[in-house]
Formats: C-alpha cells, sequence, structure tokens
C-alpha cells in the first residue's frame, strides 16, 4: 500500500489508475477467469478419461488373451483403450476373413513342383502376418495421434496465458508509469505524492499478471504430466495388443 494521508485500499488503487491501467487490468481478470476455466474443465476431463481407463482394465488380465479383449469390449465403458482395443479386434477380425477367402494351396501337377510350393507356404505366410502386424501398429499409432490431440486440446491456452500475461501487466504497468509522469509534468508539482497513488495502480496490472500466470504455469505442468503418463500407459497397452494378435493370427 502506499502512505499518502490516509492507507490505500487495492480497489482505490485500481480506481485511481488511469484509463490503460485500468483496461489492461480488466484484460488481465478476463484472462484470469479464462485460465481458471480451463484448468476445472481440463483435470475434470482427464480425471473422467483415467477412470473410464481404470473400469475398462478392471476386465483384463495379464498377458493379454483374445477371449478376455472380446469381453472387454462388450461393456458399455468408453474410452482410449477401449477404442484401441476396438481399432486391433476390426483388423483382427478382417485379417481372419481374407485368410478364410484365400482359396487353398493348389498341388503342383508333378511330383517334383509340389515339395517347391510346399517350401514357399510358410514364407508366404510369415510375409502376410509381418504385413498385418505392420498395418496394425500404423492404425495404432493414428488412433494414439487422436488420443493425444483430445488430451492436449486447451493445454497450448495454459501454455499461452503463462507465457503472456506478465508481459500484459508490465505493458499496463509502463502505459501506467508514463501517464503519470506525463501528468506530473503538466501540473507543474515539485513532489512525488501527486502521482503515488497512479504509479501504485500501474504496478497492480503488474501483480495481476503474475496472478494469471503463476496458476496457469503451475496447472500446465502437472495436466501435461497427467497427460503424458496417460499417452505412455496408452502406448504400452497398444505394444500390449499386438503382441497379443501376434500370437493369436495364424
Amino acid at each position: 500500500m502506499i502512505q499518502a494521508t490516509q492507507n490505500i485500499g487495492l480497489m482505490t488503487l485500481i480506481l485511481e489508475g488511469d484509463w490503460i491501467s485500468r483496461g489492461v487490468m480488466g484484460l488481465l481478470v478476463l484472462l484470469s477467469l479464462v485460465s481458471w476455466a480451463v484448468i476445472f474443465s481440463k483435470n475434470r476431463g482427464l480425471n473422467l478419461m483415467n477412470l473410464q481407463d481404470r473400469s475398462f482394465l478392471s476386465h483384463l488380465s495379464r498377458p493379454l488373451h483374445l477371449d478376455d479383449l472380446e469381453k472387454a469390449v462388450e461393456d458399455k465403458t468408453l474410452g482410449g483403450f477401449k477404442d484401441l482395443t476396438l481399432e486391433g479386434m476390426n483388423f483382427y477380425r478382417q485379417y481372419m476373413e481374407r485368410i478364410r477367402k484365400e482359396p487353398a494351396p493348389k498341388e503342383g501337377p508333378t511330383k517334383e513342383l509340389a515339395p517347391s510350393a510346399s517350401r514357399n507356404q510358410p514364407v508366404a505366410d510369415r510375409i502376410r502376418h509381418t504385413q498385418f502386424l505392420e498395418r496394425l501398429e500404423r492404425a495404432f499409432e493414428a488412433k494414439l495421434a487422436v488420443e493425444e490431440a483430445a488430451q492436449n486440446r486447451g493445454l497450448v491456452l495454459l501454455a499461452t496465458l503463462a507465457s503472456a500475461a506478465p508481459f500484459i501487466g508490465l505493458l499496463g504497468t509502463v502505459l501506467g508509469v508514463i501517464d503519470s509522469l506525463y501528468a506530473l509534468g503538466q501540473s507543474g508539482a515539485d513532489h512525488l505524492q501527486a502521482i503515488a497513488p497512479g504509479i501504485a495502480a500501474a504496478l497492480v496490472a503488474t501483480a495481476l499478471g503474475l496472478f494469471v500466470a503463476i496458476p496457469a504455469l503451475v496447472a500446465f505442468n502437472l495436466l501435461k504430466s497427467k497427460s503424458r503418463f496417460r499417452s505412455e500407459s496408452l502406448r504400452t497397452y497398444g505394444l500390449e495388443l499386438i503382441g497379443c494378435f501376434d500370437q493369436e493370427a495364424p
């Protein structure tokens, strides 16, 4: 507080400021409301995702088996783990359907050709199996990219507010101080007491900028860590699914 003839409160300082300082402070208050809305919304969304994931994974045992996966996807629970499982199940069913539709290998017209065809068949099966796993891995990567985009939505705004708010507050302070010093020169006064309230009001803008930036920065780091942990869990689960289908698929 600034001591003049009496103690000056925060609201009085804000009202004492010029229109530039008040405009900047109003903008910072608005940004603070936006920041807290994003924080609560994003935290609630990530908690809901984690709750859905735990509910789905409770139906599974390790190592993964195809029968357990088929039972788990019948549950009404939503979430990234279920989406990843459904994607893998669809690829596996399509792969098995193509195998069933393939014509059986024909015997060679002579005894000399039959052994050659027999030797080539396992090679073709291994190539087909490898191609299936590669396509499945690419599909999982695409699905994981969608999940990560959903998880990180809103975090860029928090990072922007955390970095920009202090500079917005500083801009308000600088403009407020310039205006106060100009007013001092115009009035012809020779003491700082005349402009002390204006300078104090200008400094409030810097304080408000930090008030916006600090919670936004802390929340960004916490939410980013929570999002990164879920992404790694999804990626690990995707590798487990690939291993399961590798064992199940012919």
